[in-house]
């Protein structure tokens, strides 16, 4: 420690000279040396104000941190699931606790002895804290099984976040407490201090005369120095910083940040969302009491850079330095608007757009004239501007068909359509429980059922799937391997249809809407969806040709097991039929026609969801076992069999 490494040498000198001058026959120290320890305990006293204020600063900075953070666990106490299905919220816990923590242990490392020898800097906190580089930027030391489950796909998932976040809060709150008493012990060995210093400060050659003073100064600088040496040199709150190395292999990964942000653009994209309007909080029309900080929006920016997508990192560039403009710096991670505008200005130079670029540089560089960057810049985007390029054509976005997921879109819509109450399928089961019926599309067959699940059931199978999530996977085509897409992101689990009471009486219930033969067909699968959580428009056959050889999945079942405040609809894009999850109702449709062909008009959507943690259950039936309860009509125009 600086500080420390300061006391030694002095200290060391001091009793070489006394020494020198005890042995030149003079028998004391002569009242001109004892004069210039007074000098020397001066200094010392300096630095050790120096530290002091140093640490102050730490324990205010912390302070003001785990404030903030209270407020936010109050927010999200009464429902953390609730609290994170809003991805404005969800994606900035995800971002702080990648970077915000990492800083916090940093800092707990860093000496404050050589904290206090910078201190003269404008700012000694923003020095330690350079290392943040991009928002893809991380610690590879953190590459663990954590990061390979991908929480940031399951809103459930991301729950546990919430929890580490507390601990790690009161964790920071213990390590202040002991900053605070090591805080306190040395203002009060200051203040003592200074009282004496008081004494001899009008006329040091009088105070020293006196021997009584001499002999408790030379006492005081040769005992009470060594022991301040050996506290201050001492870091406390050890355990605590322990801790947050051992929680840093938990903490969300580059990979997590990645999966936010892909849901996050998809959102932005598939809804037509202005940068704006959502670091605001305004989704869709619906406006949240949540937003972004300067933080979030540059690393949107960045990740629209990576994508080639240069129009939409401009206007999240835009916001973020509006933002900063009107709030105060982060004293954690330090966000200045040079350097967003450094960002802004390397977008525009990317789309061949020097003008725009330029026109940025002049505004920044009135603020600093002499910033090396912004000249460096300013001659590239000269240099720019002598050749006439064209600019670079922005990148096509979501498939048009996708924008559908509003349920907004105009176009063709079957007008043969109606409600009633299915009372025959062939189960008795109806004729005493009707079950109400929508039918979406008769060719091909969609329809919803209502009320088909109780909630009893569905809190019963969401309980028994959570333990069990794990990132879902997708398959290119029959008997490929399972591979982690993000066409697909959310957790899954398959149940057995026997594996408890809830999943007995769906199963039942889809034989008595259906009439089916579910014997042969696939087990139930439950799925979770994260951030932006989606699925990528595809069909759910198993095969890309006919084979009349080989089993198909003839229809698919989707039990919504939660409402979804916002967004997450199923989306028939080839139909324009778009459904709303609704707890308890269940949307069934056929995949093949009554002829037993493909019927690709069945390719759908799972919109990514705005707001709300998405839990649906699917079951696909297969085509065998059907030769009576569906047989194959090749005059018939629909697959319904209306009993």
């Amino acid at each position: 420690m600086w500080f420390s490494l300061r006391v030694r040498i002095v200290l060391t000198a001091l009793s070489y000279s006394f020494w020198v001058e005890a042995n030149d026959g003079k028998g004391s120290y002569s009242n001109l040396g004892i004069k210039g320890l007074i000098d020397v305990d001066e200094k010392l006293l300096s630095q050790m104000v120096d530290y002091s204020s140093v640490l102050q600063k730490k324990i205010s900075l912390m302070r003001r941190y785990i404030a903030l953070m209270r407020v936010k666990q109050t927010h999200a106490e009464p429902d953390r699931e609730q609290y994170m299905a809003n991805p404005l919220q969800s994606y900035s816990l995800i971002h702080h606790m990648h970077f915000d923590w990492t800083t916090w242990r940093r800092l707990m490392e860093q000496s404050l002895g050589r904290a206090a020898a910078s201190s003269h800097t404008p700012n000694m906190i923003r020095s330690t804290i350079i290392f943040f580089v991009g928002v893809l930027a991380g610690l590879d030391s953190f590459s663990n099984a954590q990061s390979r489950e991908h929480p940031a796909r399951s809103i459930y998932k991301l729950r546990e976040y919430l929890e580490l976040q507390g601990n790690l809060v009161l964790n920071l709150e213990y390590y202040v407490y002991h900053l605070e008493i090591k805080l306190h012990k040395i203002q009060e060995a200051l203040l003592d201090m200074e009282k004496v210093h008081a004494l001899f400060e009008e006329d040091k050659r009088a105070f020293v005369s006196n021997p009584v003073n001499s002999f408790s100064l030379i006492r005081h600088m040769h005992s009470d120095w060594m022991k301040w040496q050996l506290y201050l040199s001492g870091d406390p709150g050890q355990e605590q910083l322990a801790y947050m190395r051992e929680t840093s292999a938990y903490l969300p990964t580059k990979d997590d940040i990645a999966d936010a942000l892909l849901g996050m653009e998809r959102v932005r994209s598939v809804y037509g969302l202005e940068p704006q309007d959502m670091a605001s909080g305004l989704l869709s029309d619906v406006q949240y009491d949540s937003s972004f900080s300067p933080h979030d929006c540059r690393s949107l920016a960045e990740y629209s850079i990576g994508m080639k997508d240069y129009p939409t990192a401009e206007r999240w560039l835009q916001v973020a330095i509006s933002l900063l403009q009107d709030r105060n710096e982060d004293p954690v991670v330090p966000l200045k608007i040079i350097d967003v505008t450094q960002i802004l200005v390397e977008s525009y130079r990317a789309q061949r757009n020097p003008w725009s670029a330029g026109h940025i540089l002049e505004a920044a560089l009135k603020l600093s004239p002499f910033d090396a960057r912004l000249l460096r810049l300013k001659e590239q985007v000269s240099t720019d501007l002598m050749y006439e390029v064209p600019l670079k054509p922005r990148p096509k976005g979501v498939p048009d068909q996708d924008h559908c997921c509003n349920g907004l879109c105009k176009g063709p819509r079957n007008r043969h359509l109606h409600c009633f109450y299915l009372t025959k399928r062939g189960s008795p089961f109806l004729l005493l429980a009707r079950v109400r019926t929508e039918i979406l599309s008769d060719d091909p067959f969609i329809a919803l059922y209502y009320d088909v699940l109780t909630h009893s059931d569905m809190v019963s199978l969401r309980n028994t799937s959570e333990p069990l999530l794990h990132p879902a996977t997708t398959i290119q085509y029959f008997n490929a391997p399972q591979e982690l897409s993000n066409s697909r992101t959310a957790h899954f689990v398959w149940l057995e249809p026997t594996i408890t009471e809830a999943t007995r009486r769906a199963d039942r219930v889809l034989w008595d809407v259906t009439g089916l033969n579910l014997s042969n067909s696939e087990m139930f699968q439950v799925n979770n969806y994260g951030i932006g959580g989606s699925f990528m428009r595809h069909s759910d056959l198993l095969h890309s040709e006919r084979n009349y050889l080989v089993r198909e999945r003839i229809a698919t079942a989707i039990f919504y097991l939660s409402d979804v405040p916002h967004g997450g609809a199923t989306l028939f894009t080839e139909l324009n039929v778009t459904v709303f999850p609704q707890a308890g109702t269940v949307l069934f449709w056929y995949n093949l026609a009554h002829s037993g062909d493909h019927d690709m008009r069945t390719r759908h959507t799972g919109c990514p969801v705005i707001v709300g943690s998405k839990w649906m259950m699917t079951r696909w039936i297969y085509d065998d076992g059907q030769a009576f309860t569906k047989p194959c009509h090749t005059k018939l125009k629909s697959p319904m069999v209306m009993a």
